[in-house]
């Protein structure tokens, strides 16, 4: 994991790479919050808040888009300034704990919870995850792209259906680091 470079109101990219964001315009943003994965060299980079991150996401860089090191990832707006205490996420269920973070959707497409239909399920709720475990498959056009957990924890809850349609930024599971 690598923090964003963080220059007044704006955050930018800590390496080159394909940058795939997890977050949406308009979530609040907190120090060590996971942005997004920067994709280089066939592997994924998690890519956290920085210190002093505050306020909102205004303006973030297309999904899938290629970067520079210092190419700004996400603008804050609505009082950039640290923020001492986490605030509520428009996306969060009511009924889960703070500390859980999503793992979003990169495409529309069908979810997958499992490699086969006859083969047991990626992940079930209450399984511990290592980086960048498999958790679900999302299927478009015949393609299958892998869904990822951004970091070790335990799996908390599944949003989505196996063989559901998804969109590119849902919330598919929460996961606790």
């Amino acid at each position: 994991m690598r923090e964003a470079v963080r220059q007044e109101l704006e955050l930018k990219a800590p390496s080159v790479g394909r940058w795939w964001p997890s977050i949406a315009q308009g979530t609040p943003l907190i120090p060590g919050q996971l942005l997004g994965m920067l994709e280089r060299a066939g592997r994924e980079l998690p890519i956290m808040a920085p210190a002093g991150s505050g306020g909102v996401a205004v303006e973030l860089l297309a999904s899938g888009a290629w970067v520079a090191f210092g190419e700004v990832l996400v603008t804050m707006g609505e009082g950039g300034g640290s923020l001492s205490a986490p605030v509520a996420r428009p996306d969060r269920e009511p009924d889960l704990p703070d500390e859980v973070e999503p793992i979003r959707a990169d495409t529309d497409g069908t979810l997958y919870l499992r490699p086969a239909p006859d083969k047991p399920p990626f992940a079930q709720v209450g399984d511990r995850l290592a980086p960048q475990a498999t958790v679900g498959l999302v299927e478009v056009m015949k393609t299958f792209t892998p869904v990822r957990a951004p970091m070790a924890g335990e799996l908390v809850r599944i949003c989505v259906d196996d063989g559901g349609a998804v969109e590119a930024g849902a919330v598919l599971f929460w996961i606790r680091p």
